[in-house]
């Protein structure tokens, strides 16, 4: 009877011994990315004005500091739509309102393009008046990106900019400042703006996002 407790003991012993193995195994593997292996490289219309280029590079840099893998495309506003709509094209940051709602109507309706909500950007009421100059920005996105990459879309339906943000990109790249660089330089230079960008945020392999890309800024 006492070999058999003795023999017992010494199997759970070694039992022991393999969980803890196992446990030290799995906290060595790397964390997996919240979103799939599609969702690494998203993909940007940037319809050419200089506040798209100006929000786009911003988003992009952010992007590329979760180790996700951004991509643009020069697109004009038709095209970005129905690239959009084919899942060509991820994310449009420059949907304009009033000034694209018919054209982007059919596209609503038909449930091919999402509009994200609250908009990105107040327009310029502060400048011209809530009647005179009332216009909104919005952010668009492919169908069901929101949940076919769920931490990419939580980024995108994070990003607001303001006009004070965006006068001082774009006149960087107005001067001939290359998009990317002045976009790292606000950042680096306004790093408050990530922390509600990045909130509930994680890299591209589930890290926390906000400590991840202000080391890729360098602060």
């Amino acid at each position: 009877m006492k070999l058999r407790i003795k023999t017992l003991l010494a199997q759970l012993a070694r039992l022991a011994c393999l969980a803890a193995a196992c446990g030290a195994a799995l906290t060595a593997l790397p964390a997996f990315a919240q979103d799939p292996p599609a969702c690494r490289a998203v993909h940007f219309a940037d319809i050419d004005w200089t506040d798209i280029t100006s929000t786009t590079a911003l988003a992009s840099t952010v992007f590329e500091g979760l180790g996700y893998q951004p991509v643009t495309t020069v697109a004009s506003v038709p095209i970005s739509f129905a690239g959009l709509k084919s899942k060509q094209l991820d994310i449009s940051l420059g949907y304009w309102w009033p000034v694209q709602e018919k054209a982007i109507a059919p596209f609503v309706e038909s449930k091919s393009i999402e509009v994200l909500q609250p908009p990105n950007l107040t327009g310029s009421e502060g400048v011209f008046g809530p009647n005179d100059g009332e216009a909104h920005v919005y952010t668009l996105t492919s169908p069901d990106y929101l949940s076919r990459c769920p931490n990419a879309g939580k980024l995108v339906s994070n990003l607001r900019f303001s006009t004070q943000l965006e006068n001082v990109v774009m006149q960087s790249v107005m001067n001939k400042e290359k998009s990317a660089d002045a976009a790292r330089a606000y950042l680096k230079k306004n790093p408050q703006v990530l922390d509600a960008w990045l909130a509930g945020v994680k890299t591209y392999d589930g890290k926390d996002g906000l400590p991840a890309v202000k080391a890729y800024l360098g602060l």
